[in-house]
């Protein structure tokens, strides 16, 4: 039996004779193994990551570390034309969605665009529940390209962390349905408690362009930057009750998020003093005469003071590092934003404590801000301020417009998969070449 408890799978299972039990190792709790099963009407279940928990008799319980795969020998997709076109039995159909929570216009198709490649997708939500899921268009017509198992990893992990991101709390997949197989995903399925409105506002309302640029974008930033990482840090702040652990968690993913960004610079970009280290000799000079002719300090106080005077040419970038990438990005360094980097990081970092409540309001939007600018995005923004507080012109530039504005160091070549893609197929389009300042093809 497969049983699922809060979203986690279990695999529970017998021994018949009394010679398998003996040779079934119990000692250790953890055990790794996989199992292999068919049922009589011709489906076959296959998990590879399982870990033995439990033994009760003759059942033994295996915990799913990863997913289950279904397999149907006589698949509806996999041996015969559906609709007029034949259905492979790795192609991507359909992707079921735990904690997603948009309302989307009906009948909303959206060209879900990677690496310049066009994938038709449609976001839509089942039927007397809450379980959201994106279809994936099986009809060639032309304008879209067909989604194989292989291709959707190369992002399928920034589809997550980009609808993480939009819906203001955590998503993640529960399961993925292809021509002649699924896979059911085992995972701690915890409620969403708190959602952020400022990339979905209070109606949750997701209204995609026809054509998805910016998730492009998101894939090629997630590649440079690990931007899920930083979606991840937002959604489990935003389920914590107590808002000193919330701005504590956020602080952090701030701070990394721009060292991030600034190792993208090349080295001679980033400044390692503040005058030129000539024109800093005779001021040093000048100091320390001045510091040995002052009476009335003892050596080991004048040997720190000559430490520091040592080091006062010295190029701090602790705090430049997040003024870079605002004034990249645009955003204006107002009082409230530079609040938060001289003394609301300082506090949270030392002390983790936070003052002031719209401290935390601040910090979590401006992460937000920071990514939904990094990859173009023209969602509204939703602010929990009267006013936005988070001002400052965006620039609309591509992944490669950016890159080469700011001069990045970047290494992100086409995937092989894509550079070859569709080949064998000469009636469907190799690559669509559009511009991210147009809404049309």
């Amino acid at each position: 039996m497969i049983v699922e408890k809060e979203g986690v799978l279990f695999l529970e299972t017998h021994f018949f004779t009394k010679e398998d039990l003996a040779n079934f190792e119990f000692k250790t709790l953890g055990l790794l193994a996989s199992a292999r099963m068919q049922s009589f009407d011709g489906v076959n279940i296959e998990a590879s990551n399982l870990a033995f928990v439990a033994r009760k008799g003759t059942k033994v319980t295996f915990k799913c570390c990863d997913y289950i795969t279904v397999y149907e020998e006589n698949g509806i997709f996999s041996c015969q034309d559906f609709a007029g076109v034949r259905i492979l039995p790795n192609q991507l159909l359909s992707v079921d969605f735990w904690g997603l929570d948009l309302i989307v216009p009906p009948d909303a198709p959206t060209e879900l665009i990677v690496y310049d490649t066009p994938f038709r997708m449609q976001l839509e939500r089942s039927e007397g529940n809450d379980m959201m899921y994106v279809l994936f268009h099986y009809k060639q017509e032309g304008t879209h390209n067909t989604l194989t198992e292989d291709i959707f990893q190369l992002f399928r992990d920034s589809l997550v962390g980009y609808l993480s991101l939009i819906n203001g709390a955590e998503v993640q997949i529960t399961k993925e349905e292809y021509g002649s197989f699924l896979k059911l995903f085992s995972y701690n399925q915890i409620e969403n408690i708190s959602c952020s409105y400022y990339a979905c506002g209070n109606a949750k309302v997701f209204r995609p362009f026809p054509i998805l640029f910016e998730f492009d974008n998101y894939v090629r930033w997630n590649n440079l930057l690990d931007l899920n990482k930083y979606v991840r840090h937002l959604c489990t702040a935003q389920q914590v009750l107590d808002y000193d652990d919330r701005a504590f968690i956020l602080i952090l993913a701030f701070e990394g998020l721009c060292k991030k960004y600034l190792e993208t610079h090349s080295k001679t970009f980033i400044r390692k003093n503040i005058v030129l280290k000539d024109d800093f000799e005779v001021i040093k000079t000048k100091l320390n005469d001045v510091l040995k002719r002052h009476e009335g300090i003892s050596s080991e106080d004048c040997k720190r003071l000559e430490d520091k005077i040592n080091g006062l040419n010295d190029f701090n970038w602790a705090t430049a590092k997040f003024r870079l990438i605002l004034d990249e990005l645009g955003i204006e360094r107002t009082p409230e934003v530079n609040k938060l980097i001289r003394e609301v990081r300082s506090t949270l970092v030392h002390e983790a404590e936070l003052k002031d409540f719209l401290d935390y309001i601040m910090l979590s939007e401006l992460i937000r801000e920071i990514i939904l600018r990094l990859i173009n995005s023209k969602v509204d923004r939703h602010s929990d301020f009267v006013e936005q507080k988070i001002i400052g012109n965006i620039q609309h530039l591509s992944f490669a417009d950016y890159v080469a504005t700011y001069n990045l160091n970047v290494e992100n070549p086409l995937p092989e998969r894509f550079s070859v893609f569709n080949r064998s197929n000469p009636k469907l389009p190799l690559r669509l070449t559009c511009n991210q300042n147009q809404e049309t093809v």
